[in-house]
């Protein structure tokens, strides 16, 4: 057995213990944390790998797959705040960080085949911040919208079981 000084591993003493909640500080940033996280997933699937599935032409090389990028993080801002139900400022923006450092890899791949591809490439990460930032803040509307509309006590039947805690 192997000493580790007397401070614990920490392994023996937490297994029958309850681990203990994390800070309200730390707890404040998930939102940013997990926006930032899928941002960056939904950023390679779409700007990375798709691409190299299946080439866009030359006349829809501009474009190719944004607008499925628009469609996935609508969509995506809209499950994340349903499922967080908080921290819709914290996670437009993250989930927008997220997608601008996923196209950075598709900017090297890009310009390992051709040097002079990007050469707008500040306007292109501003386009991005700007329209990605307004979708991902109305998807995050959408989806504390359709939370609070499912939060409705008409909306829970007599016989389901209540997802959420009501005060008697």
């Amino acid at each position: 057995m192997v000493s580790d000084g007397g401070q614990g591993s920490g392994l023996a003493e937490q297994s029958g213990a309850a681990t203990p909640a994390p800070p309200a500080a730390l707890r404040a940033w998930w939102p940013a944390w997990f926006g930032a996280g899928a941002g960056f997933v939904i950023g390679v699937v779409l700007f990375v790998f798709a691409p190299m599935l299946q080439p866009p032409t030359a006349t829809e090389a501009a474009l190719a797959y944004l607008r499925l990028v628009y469609v996935v993080l609508f969509f995506g801002s809209a499950a994340g705040m349903f499922v967080l139900r908080r921290g819709v400022l914290a996670w437009a923006p993250s989930i927008t960080v997220g997608l601008i450092v996923s196209y950075f890899i598709r900017v090297w791949l890009d310009s390992l085949k051709d040097p002079t591809g990007h050469n707008l490439l500040g306007l292109e990460i501003l386009f991005m911040l700007v329209v990605f930032g307004v979708i991902s803040l109305a998807g995050g509307g959408f989806g504390m919208f359709v939370r609070s509309y499912a939060e409705r006590d008409s909306a829970q039947s007599s016989y389901a079981r209540d997802w959420r805690k009501r005060p008697k």
